[in-house]
């Protein structure tokens, strides 16, 4: 039997809701759970949908916002890869909490409005992001700033994880703020996960191997991916006039 159009207006979140409602035994096991039964079966059935549409308003409140700031960018049309970028993006948009990063993946969709570029280039920045989170994106963005060293071996200064006096005594040195003294509210334990997370995903280059006899996961440099991963991610630029 074919669905009804009400149903098929809903979201993904609200089917997965009213399944839930419809199974009272589930409920019912849920609810006796001690300290967070009542919580999950309000989440469940009634919060959870609210919750994601909630997030998908704010990524379209975003979106509309930097588009209105363009006089004119081009009219996307409704293609096959419109739709997958699109799905792509709401189905993580819904799993975060950080506005933040919503804003972030605004700034892909407007920028991909006013651009045009591959789309296998927006969706693979689009699943990129969605593996990272607000930490990982704070470090990166610390590493990615190191400036350019005229006439050096590197194309940046390298972004220590903690201070080692040796390196870091010339103010002059080739080498940025630790990580630790950037940000001491995380823990070094934690600054090292995501730092080696940030280098499983190619962002960033262990540059501690054998060089000033630092030991691997100490010294850090952003790649080349890096740099085009923080350029589909910042903010639109403010374009006034025709988009060729």
């Amino acid at each position: 039997m074919e669905e009804s159009s009400k149903e098929k207006s809903l979201s993904t979140g609200a089917r997965a809701s009213q399944w839930y409602a419809e199974r009272m035994k589930i409920r019912a096991a849920m609810q006796v759970i001690p300290y967070v039964g009542g919580a999950l079966d309000t989440l469940f059935s009634e919060k959870g949908a609210q919750i994601q549409q909630q997030r998908i308003a704010k990524l379209l409140e975003n979106l509309d916002s930097r588009l209105n700031r363009v006089e004119k960018a081009r009219e996307l049309p409704a293609t096959e890869e419109f739709f997958d970028l699109m799905l792509a993006v709401f189905e993580r948009v819904v799993r975060t909490r950080s506005q933040a990063k919503i804003e972030r993946f605004a700034n892909l969709v407007s920028k991909q409005a006013i651009e045009l570029r591959p789309w296998e280039d927006v969706e693979a920045a689009v699943r990129l992001l969605g593996e990272l989170d607000d930490y990982h994106l704070w470090v990166l963005r610390e590493i990615a700033s190191a400036p350019v060293i005229e006439g050096g071996s590197s194309r940046r200064a390298n972004t220590l994880l903690e201070p080692i006096v040796e390196l870091t005594k010339d103010p002059q040195g080739p080498f940025m703020m630790p990580l630790t003294l950037r940000f001491p509210s995380i823990s070094p334990a934690k600054l090292r996960l995501l730092c080696a997370e940030l280098l499983s995903k190619g962002l960033l280059q262990d540059e501690g191997i054998g060089r000033w006899g630092v030991r691997a996961m100490e010294m850090f440099t952003p790649t080349d991916l890096a740099d085009w991963f923080i350029g589909w991610i910042e903010s639109a630029p403010d374009v006034r006039g025709s988009v060729s």
